[in-house]
């Protein structure tokens, strides 16, 4: 299942191992951490995101490469494995088990960089070595989103779209056209079949051969942005009660 942390950690992740017991009709939730500082051998006391892969391996995108923690120990991919850039801000992974990496291009300040990692070799490349026939600027892109059984690879490029990367080639599926046109996109998130998109205040929730939008006058209750999709393709948000109990819908 993939999962992706959306603010930066700082120093120590905690892993969470977690279980439940039913105890009559209720549930008791037990949960185990396991600390990891920087001094377990974490690239970076910044911590960018995380990601949970097909095969149950924790990868944490930091400002001096990749780490990968399989339960026991750390280990350190950089440029030395090929990164172009070591800064990692977004995890994905393909279909053929593949992670895809978004980050700063050092050579063009304000420009992204998206690599795509081996875990079998244990190299990243570029994505031009892995198709020259891109649809979209590469500079732009602003998301990469896999679902939850890693069948699907959602890419979101500012003011051009979303593409669907499926059978070595890219499909674009939405457009910020009309009422979208110019529209930002703030943050991306992935359920089982559908993409999420919060830009400039509305959602916008995109399958296959579908799109569904809700304005800000049906979210802005919440306040904030999503934080992240279910794998039934729900959104989860944190509210701060304090904030909304006089609360009144307006346009």
């Amino acid at each position: 299942m993939p999962f992706t942390c959306f603010r930066r950690l700082s120093g120590m992740i905690c892993v969470l191992l977690f279980c439940a017991v039913s105890i009559g009709y209720g549930q008791e939730f037990v949960f185990k951490t396991k600390r990891i500082e920087f001094e377990d051998g974490l690239a970076s006391r910044n911590i960018n995101c995380f990601f949970e892969d097909s095969k149950g391996f924790m990868w944490f995108g930091t400002n001096e490469g990749l780490n990968k923690y399989d339960a026991h120990r750390l280990e350190l991919y950089d440029d030395s494995n090929g990164l172009v850039s070591n800064y990692i801000s977004q995890i994905a992974e393909d279909p053929d088990g593949r992670l895809w990496l978004l980050g700063d291009d050092p050579n063009f300040p304000g420009q992204k960089a998206l690599q795509i990692f081996d875990p079998i070799n244990e190299k990243a490349f570029l994505i031009n070595e892995l198709t020259s026939e891109i649809p979209f600027d590469l500079t732009q892109v602003i998301g990469i989103n896999s679902n939850y059984d890693i069948s699907k690879l959602w890419i979101t490029v500012q003011n051009q779209g979303v593409y669907l990367y499926e059978n070595d080639q890219f499909k674009n599926i939405w457009k910020p056209e009309g009422e979208f046109d110019g529209i930002r996109v703030q943050r991306t998130l992935s359920g089982q079949n559908h993409l999420w998109l919060f830009a400039d205040h509305n959602l916008i929730k995109i399958g296959q051969d579908t799109i569904e939008t809700t304005r800000k006058r049906d979210i802005e209750y919440f306040g904030q942005p999503p934080l992240a999709a279910t794998k039934d393709d729900d959104i989860i948000y944190a509210v701060d009660l304090r904030s909304t109990s006089n609360h009144s819908k307006t346009d």
